[in-house]
């Protein structure tokens, strides 16, 4: 899990928790490894924030993965390359959150 925190403008403190599910890549043919990740979305009090964009950035690949959160503040990025990544989030209302080093395995 990935737990980040998001200021709703001016200043007050909302979580953004990010489940991250399904990191098992599944190798291919031509022995190229991809991932999923789901997460739900939701502020500090457990309230979910649909409609929520989340941008995967590859920072080896220069790839980028966009998602929206669902009414129950769910979203998934599917076939993703193993790497480096870096995870941003924007909520109307709320400032922009960014997590860095997240990396996608085999094994």
């Amino acid at each position: 899990m990935i737990t980040a925190k998001l200021q709703r403008l001016p200043n007050a403190l909302f979580a953004l928790s990010v489940l991250v599910f399904g990191l098992a890549p599944a190798l291919r043919a031509q022995a190229v490894s991809n991932a999923s990740i789901t997460g739900r979305i939701s502020d500090e009090q457990g309230s979910v924030l649909p409609g929520a964009q989340i941008k995967l950035l590859g920072a080896e690949n220069g790839s980028i993965h966009n998602a929206v959160a669902n009414a129950d503040g769910i979203y998934t990025i599917p076939s993703i390359s193993i790497g480096s990544y870096r995870l941003e989030a924007t909520a109307p209302g709320f400032q922009t959150y960014a997590q860095t080093g997240i990396g996608l395995r085999v094994g």
